[in-house]
């Protein structure tokens, strides 16, 4: 009776929604729903796209690279990829093939240089990824300071501080230019000067005096 008598107690404090609770839900309208479609639709759309990010493309990495991390991502984005075959078995092509597209190193200066196939730092491969485009391979070039990391989990809302980075790569993958906005930003900094030196000189254009005769 005691466990009987509980159960009803508990019973009695669940809250049954009313009628007029139900009819108060909202529901998306025509137009969200649409939206949401077409969201889906251009993300659905970007994945498939990102699939084949290395498609076409044949990498070589060097032995001072992370050579397991790296060919999973290659591989898993539609790349070739392969390494000299005397550091592990697998390799497919070797060092002097015509056909490698880019070459991952991570120390400056190590060889020769072959004419025909870019030699860029590992991160590239994963700011590739991280940004689901090729990106410009001179900010990646041996020797080269890296660019800093984005993180492609953060976004930014209405008003936030976005920094030139982040900006440069919001225009690459809109298929812009980013110089454009270096172009803005001079423009922007030339009128910040102009103003500060009319405020100067209380808000007016002072002539220069004449030279005395």
């Amino acid at each position: 009776m005691e466990k009987l008598a509980a159960l009803s107690a508990s019973l009695a404090q669940v809250v049954v929604p009313t009628i007029e609770e139900a009819e108060a839900d909202e529901f998306p309208t025509d137009g969200e729903v649409t939206a949401q479609e077409e969201d889906r639709r251009k993300e659905l759309e970007a994945q498939e796209k990102q699939k084949k990010l290395f498609e076409g493309l044949k990498f070589f990495l060097n032995r001072e690279v992370p050579r397991e991390a790296l060919a999973f991502i290659i591989r898993s984005f539609g790349g070739d990829v392969s390494w000299d075959k005397s550091l592990c078995i697998g390799a497919t092509y070797d060092i002097t093939d015509s056909c490698i597209t880019h070459q991952i190193v991570d120390r400056p200066g190590q060889q020769t240089p072959i004419i025909g196939r870019y030699y860029v730092q590992p991160q590239w491969v994963f700011d590739c990824v991280n940004a689901r485009l090729l990106l410009p391979v001179a900010e990646y070039f041996p020797g080269v300071q890296l660019p800093p990391h984005l993180s492609p989990f953060v976004s930014e809302n209405e008003g936030d501080y976005i920094p030139p980075e982040k900006l440069k790569l919001l225009a690459l993958q809109r298929g812009e230019d980013p110089g454009d906005l270096k172009e803005e930003e001079d423009e922007d900094e030339d009128e910040d000067d102009e103003d500060d030196d009319n405020e100067g000189d209380g808000g007016k254009k002072v002539r220069p005096s004449a030279w005395p005769s």
